[in-house]
């Protein structure tokens, strides 16, 4: 067997993600050393065991120079699949000192006030509503966004002149308890056509071109 073929040989023992890994660990490392690089794994409380292999392997190498990790999650979220690598654990005991770690607590009342009061461009609701909003959201940003948009889709929240007043009372309001239901809440009152497409996208994956989408959508040829 000549060298060449040996090498083909070899190669094909290694695992595939770690050839992967030694490509990426040469591309980025090269770029680091030609200009800073930030790299940015978001919600890694959702990571696949593969890509959590590969940023654990990217942070262990020392040729990457100039590199800014960010890495965010949940704390109180269980991993998408069991027995995933720890990528925050592993940047602690990778970095030691130089790992930050930023613990961002639940919005208080007062904050949340300026929140709705942002999104909504007026500084008053009804005492209620914003009661209702701050309670339901627990200090979530993003679930005082969504109850917000819930109240507006349902018609309970109208805008008249520069004030915003509920139409029903806020004790009849049925507000799901957490982000999941209402995001189903939202969902449930999208036209038929809608939510078939939703559901068909939920299939497909996070991300995917929107012709794919079409070309699953379109109707069967006879």
């Amino acid at each position: 067997m000549g060298p060449a073929a040996r090498k083909r040989t070899d190669t094909g023992s290694v695992p595939t993600h770690d050839r992967v890994d030694d490509r990426i660990s040469v591309a980025r490392a090269a770029e680091s050393r030609r200009r800073p690089l930030v790299v940015a794994a978001e919600d890694v409380h959702w990571i696949d065991p593969s890509s959590a292999h590969i940023i654990e392997r990217l942070m262990g190498d020392a040729s990457l120079r100039r590199v800014l990790w960010l890495l965010t999650r949940r704390p109180d979220t269980a991993p998408a699949e069991p027995d995933v690598p720890d990528v925050v654990g592993a940047a602690r005991s990778t970095f030691g000192d130089a790992a930050h770690e930023i613990v961002l607590t639940p919005l208080s009342g007062d904050d949340s006030g300026r929140l709705v009061a942002n999104l909504l461009e007026v500084e008053e609701l009804p005492q209620d509503v914003r009661q209702l909003i701050q309670e339901r959201s627990d200090g979530n940003p993003y679930f005082v966004e969504e109850v917000i948009r819930v109240l507006i889709d349902r018609g309970l929240l109208e805008r008249r002149g520069d004030s915003w007043v509920a139409t029903a009372s806020v004790d009849r309001l049925d507000i799901p308890d957490n982000l999941h239901g209402l995001l189903l809440a939202r969902i449930d009152l999208l036209p038929r056509e809608a939510r078939h497409a939703l559901l068909v996208a939920s299939v497909i994956g996070r991300r995917f071109p929107v012709r794919v989408l079409e070309r699953v959508l379109e109707p069967a040829s006879a």
